[in-house]
């Protein structure tokens, strides 16, 4: 999350949404629990980035919900550096992407 909005912040971004499947993380960010040990200085430099916005707002979904980001997360795993990112999508991607903005999702499966 501290490195995508790091990136927001490079491009030129002024408002900020952010979508998390991680409930915990969300919550803390979002300052309505208090903020666990292993993830306080997470918390800590997200929120410091936030005043840099003119809006923020933050939003938990179920992880078949966020199969884009996880998608890309994914992907900027295998990428070493962006100069070797092509800006040209996979078809498997823009499906993805496009699945996203139409707010398709996954079916939920119970735990």
């Amino acid at each position: 999350m501290r490195d995508s909005i790091k990136v927001a912040l490079d491009v030129g971004c002024r408002h900020l949404h952010i979508e998390g499947d991680n409930q915990l993380l969300i919550q803390a960010v979002q300052r309505s629990v208090r903020i666990p040990c292993h993830i306080h200085t997470l918390v800590q430099d997200v929120l410091s980035l936030f005043p840099c916005f003119s809006t923020v707002s933050t939003q938990h979904i179920h992880r078949e919900r966020n199969f884009a980001a996880d998608w890309m997360a994914k992907l900027g795993r295998l990428i070493r550096s962006l100069a070797t990112f092509s800006t040209s999508l996979s078809p498997e991607f823009s499906n993805i992407l496009i699945d996203d903005y139409l707010d398709k999702t996954l079916e939920r499966r119970d735990a």
